[in-house]
């Protein structure tokens, strides 16, 4: 319920408090993969940039398989700032 929510939020376009429902949803949820990638959204959004790549890692230590997060890796992130 706490993931539907910020990623609610998030779509209405209200980012921080996406972001304070998924920190929280992060506790709850520890190895739920979409819950990081979808902090690390929100991070990046903010312009957090270090924040939203220690979420993309979670997400992507949690699930491997999980593409998404790949997508939005350290030297994506960098080149979309520069």
């Amino acid at each position: 319920m706490h993931l539907a929510l910020g990623e609610c939020f998030f779509n209405k376009g209200e980012t921080e408090k996406a972001l304070r429902i998924l920190k929280k949803t992060t506790g709850l949820l520890p190895e739920n993969t979409k819950t990081y990638y979808n902090l690390g959204i929100a991070y990046y959004k903010l312009d957090k940039t270090k924040e939203a790549l220690a979420s993309f890692v979670s997400s992507i230590e949690s699930n491997p398989e999980f593409s998404s997060a790949y997508y939005k890796d350290e030297r994506e992130v960098k080149n979309e700032r520069a």
